[in-house]
Order: structure tokens, then sequence, then C-alpha cells
């Protein structure tokens, strides 16, 4: 097999996974197959792109590497993110590619500095960040910080089990003694059940039955609508909502005069509570395997980047499992009505 008859593979991989998530099977804006592209490219400039595989070098990735990321200063989180896919296609051929050598070196890589520190909430900051959330976005927020799971995840789960579905689709159970979630559409294409603790019930209940709608979609946008689903980035669609939140709540912590956690609160995003849950996990003793299987990662690599986001378990966790969070649900502003639009008059001449 050659490089190019692996990345082919890969790409036919892709195509697959894409369709498998509801997304368009076009490889034009899909970034790990653009890194495979390029990397063929260089390929094919030192005459290697046909050649048997194996002749492809940890030296020739290397040299890749350091071309368009190391030489221009980029942090080894950027450098990753091409080196994964392309370690992607070796393991296809069944080659175990081991990393750059660099990786190890302090220079281009500080070990600390891919483990994610400091990406946490206190408990109480964690409520007040919901509280100063808008009505729509309370539930999502405090689903998500007692999951773990990815915004994006969250925002296309159906208010049950549909009749007609496919593997991407997800949907909320709320059957007594086996509520979860089943995510049918995740990053890593791999369905997972999501169990739900008693907040997480209480609060998804209270939700339902505050609704009028006839939407199929579990969660709604201020407009009394479902979110649309986006054709690259997710988790955009509550962007603007969850901006203003964080910056009331740093107004608040700021009035209390703790601006230290004021200034950590304008720093958070919707991925700070994949973070905190994961950190916890570690923190209570559970292994990075079964951290994995949990939180559905591919990887074992991503779990052990967050060994060092707890002190032994001494700090306190922001992990709202433990608090009855009480939350007003209310309609959305924007729930629309059955009255007629106003029109604008024309001026009387």
């Amino acid at each position: 097999m050659t490089w190019l008859d692996a990345a082919v593979v890969y790409a036919e991989n892709r195509q697959m996974k894409r369709h498998e998530r509801g997304l368009s099977k076009k490889l034009s804006g899909d970034t790990e197959y653009q890194a495979v592209v390029r990397f063929t490219k260089f390929l094919e400039e030192r005459n290697k792109h046909n050649c048997a595989i194996h002749e492809v070098s940890r030296n020739d990735v290397e040299d890749y590497l350091r071309k368009i990321h190391a030489s221009k200063g980029h942090k080894t989180e950027t450098i990753m993110r091409t080196w994964a896919p392309l370690r992607a296609v070796f393991n296809l051929a069944k080659i175990d590619m081991e990393e750059p050598s660099f990786f190890k070196h302090k220079k281009l890589h500080d070990p600390k500095k891919t483990l994610v520190k400091g990406k946490w909430l206190y408990p109480e900051e964690v409520v007040l960040l919901i509280k100063c959330a808008a009505p729509h976005l309370q539930p999502i927020l405090a689903i998500d910080w007692n999951t773990g799971n990815r915004i994006g995840e969250l925002l296309w789960v159906k208010k049950e089990e549909p009749k007609e579905k496919d593997k991407s689709t997800s949907w909320l159970c709320l059957t007594e003694g086996d509520e979860h979630i089943y995510l049918g559409q995740t990053k890593n294409g791999n369905p997972r059940i999501e169990p739900l603790n008693d907040v997480c019930v209480m609060i998804l209940q209270k939700m339902l039955k505050s609704r009028k709608d006839e939407h199929d979609a579990l969660f709604l946008t201020n407009r009394g609508v479902p979110y649309n689903r986006p054709n690259t980035k997710r988790g955009g669609n509550i962007k603007s909502g969850f901006k203003a939140a964080k910056e009331k709540a740093a107004r608040i912590l700021e009035a209390e005069r703790k601006e230290d956690r004021a200034k950590v609160m304008r720093q958070v995003t919707p991925h700070w509570a994949r973070h905190n849950k994961t950190s916890h996990l570690l923190s209570e003793g559970l292994s990075p395997h079964q951290v994995q299987d949990m939180m559905g990662w591919s990887s074992i690599d991503m779990v052990k980047r967050y060994d060092g986001d707890y002190d032994g378990g001494d700090r306190k966790r922001a992990n709202i499992v433990q608090f009855n969070v009480d939350i007003e649900i209310s309609e959305p502003k924007g729930q629309p009505d059955n009255k007629p639009k106003k029109t604008k008059r024309s001026p009387s001449t």
C-alpha cells in the first residue's frame, strides 16, 4: 500500500462518518482531511507519495511539521491537530508511527502546556453563571455542567425517541429508573448513552411541563424554535447568550470584590463544563480508561491531558451533580403567537 492509497481510504472513511452524522460528504471544509491533502502534496515534492507507505519516514513527517508549524512558532496543540490525521493514515496501513521527536523537547514542547489547567469554576460560580443566563439557556447549561457533554451534542436532542430515526438521531428518555439521553451524533461518530441524575431529571421535567409548543426538539432558542444545525462549528448557536451570561456573572463577582474570579469567569466557555467533569472524575479516583468510556473519547491521550487539573481531590470541584439547583423555567421572550403583525403605513402625501 502506498501513502496515496492509504490517504484515499482515509478520505472514504471520513465521508462515511460525515454521512452518519448527517453532514455533507464534501470534504472541502474538513480540516483533518485537508491536513492529509497538504502532507500528500509535500510528499509529492519529494517523489514519495506513490512509494510504499513504510518508506515515508518519521523524518519526512518532522520536516513537514517544522516547515508549516514549528518554524512559525505555532503552539503544540496546533501541531498536534495536524499530526493526528497523519497518524490515522499510517494506522490504516498498520504502521505505528512514533510521535515527532521534537514534541519531547522543551524548546518546542512543554508537557505542562498540553495539560488542561485552570479551566474550572467553583460550584457556587457554576450556579451563578446558570442563573445569569437567559431562561431558554438555563436548562441547556444545567444539563451541560451536570453531564460534561459537548454543547453541539445536546442542542439536537429530541424530546422523545422518534418513530423514524437514523444513526445520527439523539433523543431523551425519562422512563423512571432509566433516565438518559441517547446521543446518536457525537464528535467521534460513536453513539453513547448519557445517564441523567436526579438534578437533570428535575430540570428537564420542569422545562417540558412549561412548554406549550409542538416542536419535537428538546431545547429551543429564545424565539421558541429549534436550533439550526451549523455547517461547520458547533456550539456557536449559544455564543451571544453565553457571553452575556458570563459578563453578568463577572460583574456580580466584581461587586463582591472577587476580581480574580471575575477574570476567570470572563474566560469561561461552554466547553469548560467538560473540563470540570473530567477533572472531577479523575480526582475521585476513576481510571483514565473509565473516564474515557464515560466521556466518549476515542483516544486515551485526551483524558491524560487532564491529569494535572486537580490537587489530589483537596480542591473544591465544580460538579453541580451534588447540588440541587433550583432554576425557574419560563417561556422564551420570543415565543411566537397568533397575533397579526403590524404593518408599516406609507406616509401620506
